[in-house]
């Protein structure tokens, strides 16, 4: 159970960590915890980042605790408690710390109810980063590490407010909407982007709603390669019976 590919390269071959508590078998909840090195202060402010994907997160039932541990002391503070309503998705969060005159510790604690387990219950990390100094607005995200691309013919990621090269059908009698999760605002449609993981970041999308009708989406002629194309793509469906997504190739 968990992600199928990681934050930082956004590939099956990527790496992240996640809380195994399929060794709990006993009482009604349990905890797994993921540890940091000893920290010498070196400042006031302190900024952590990181990325959290999760599945049945809820308050009380499956959350992520952060704690500052004072290694001189052995004490430790809670410091804040994570859900992620997005399930499934890698969600930025950041976290202030201040006034840290100690020797510490951070730990992320992973506690959930056992029975949640048998429906695929996860917390993952990916992308941890703790920083000197303040954080920045809660808008901004980290830039995560890639690979480089391919050459491409045509890329959009519908950033830019437009289609970018993919043009609507006039003769269907509808079109495909550029939207954002914050415009959608409804549990039936993403809640976030793809490219960004935000709520402001932007797709194309096409509800479902009365008689099956064809909505098209052209893109602009391309050239063929002796070595082939491969075309990549990001969907989202809802529902129990959602509508195709066809793809043609028209000479």
């Amino acid at each position: 159970d968990g992600m199928l590919t990681d934050h930082t390269t956004g590939t099956g071959n990527g790496h992240y960590v996640s809380f195994d508590l399929a060794q709990c078998n006993y009482g009604s909840s349990c905890y797994g915890d993921l540890v940091s090195s000893d920290i010498t202060p070196q400042g006031s402010q302190y900024c952590l980042h990181f990325y959290m994907s999760n599945l049945h997160s809820e308050y009380d039932k499956n959350t992520v605790l952060l704690e500052v541990v004072n290694v001189e002391e052995n004490t430790s503070q809670l410091v804040a408690s994570y859900v992620n309503n997005y399930n499934n998705i890698w969600t930025y969060f950041q976290q202030q710390l201040n006034i840290l005159n100690h020797v510490f510790h951070l730990r992320f604690r992973s506690k959930m109810l056992i029975n949640l387990l048998d429906d695929g219950a996860y917390n993952a990390l990916d992308d941890v980063e703790f920083s000197l100094g303040e954080c920045k607005s809660s808008g901004t995200t980290v830039v995560p590490i890639s690979t480089p691309a391919p050459d491409t013919q045509l890329t959009c990621t519908f950033e830019n407010g437009n289609l970018c090269g993919w043009r609507q059908d006039l003769a269907d009698g509808r079109d495909w909407i550029l939207s954002t999760g914050e415009i959608i605002n409804s549990p039936l449609g993403p809640q976030v982007d793809y490219t960004t993981h935000l709520s402001g970041g932007h797709f194309i999308y096409i509800a479902s709603t009365g008689p099956l009708s064809l909505v098209n989406l052209f893109s602009e002629v391309l050239e063929s390669s002796d070595s082939g194309n491969c075309l990549s793509f990001s969907f989202y469906m809802h529902g129990t019976a959602p509508p195709f997504l066809k793809l043609f190739i028209l000479k």
